[in-house]
């Protein structure tokens, strides 16, 4: 990701009175449709529920079942831009281990526009240039957190 693109402004969710812009929102809508449609065409997976970004938060998380191998798939949507991922484990409120997921969701997601953001991206060390369209507040956080990675600040627990 740092090579092709930069991270866009809004993708924090923070914004304030010196520097405020609109931040751009995904909508939950959208989310479930398109899980929902991904598991009625897949019928090794159930869609088990979805959590809202918060105040602490600037994500949705979805869970899924797999059904043959019972086990949960966590899935992280950006509430900002259309970017998800997964999640191999969350250590703690703040650290988590991304994984990779099957190329099924993958395809069927970005038909939907979204973009999968793969484990080797989410772990790579954001670098200055990725973090030039991001707004002055944005920059302050992902200083005051020490965020380090591309992953803790696209999917991050700022308050």
């Amino acid at each position: 990701m740092s090579d092709i693109f930069k991270l866009p402004k809004g993708i924090t969710g923070f914004t304030s009175i010196s520097d405020y812009f609109e931040v751009p929102k995904v909508s939950e809508e959208l989310i479930v449709k398109s899980i929902t449609d991904f598991t009625n065409l897949n019928n090794n997976y159930i869609f088990i529920s979805i959590n809202k970004p918060s105040q602490s938060n600037n994500y949705y998380s979805v869970t899924l079942l797999n059904k043959y191998e019972n086990k949960k798939q966590i899935m992280l949507f950006n509430a900002h831009y259309n970017y998800f991922c997964t999640l191999e484990e969350e250590i703690s409120w703040c650290e988590k281990v991304f994984g990779n997921i099957t190329d099924s969701i993958v395809k069927h997601l970005e038909k939907l526009d979204f973009k999968y953001l793969s484990k080797l991206t989410l772990d790579k060390v954001a670098l200055k240039s990725d973090l030039s369209e991001l707004a002055f507040s944005e920059k302050e956080q992902i200083e005051y957190w020490e965020s380090k990675t591309l992953g803790e600040i696209i999917f991050n627990h700022y308050d």
